[in-house]
């Protein structure tokens, strides 16, 4: 695959710790600032679709909404480009029934 190089943000308009969806042509991706290093991956999650830019950023974690009908959750590495993990939020709950001994 040929590698293009494209002018896309001033490195001060990008502050650390942020994330940015932006588009190259056609190609949509996501810019971050983390730990004074500069990455770019494709903006959406290759799985659901979901736009990487909505997620949370804990270090070079980005969490995402998923599948929202299946309720499910995805974190990304960034700095690696892969997925680490995709969760249900499906807990299942019972009914408590208090001890009046305690």
């Amino acid at each position: 695959m040929r590698q293009k190089e494209a002018v896309v943000v001033n490195i001060n308009d990008l502050n650390h710790g942020e994330i940015r969806q932006i588009s190259v042509g056609e190609t949509e991706i996501l810019l971050s600032h983390i730990d004074g290093n500069f990455y770019a991956v494709g903006a959406h999650c290759a799985h659901y679709g979901a736009p990487l830019a909505e997620g949370a950023l804990n270090g070079h974690h980005v969490v995402v909404d998923g599948d929202l009908q299946q309720q499910q959750f995805i974190a990304y590495d960034i700095k690696n480009n892969q997925v680490l993990a995709i969760a249900s939020s499906h807990l299942r709950t019972d009914a408590l029934k208090p001890d009046a001994n305690t």
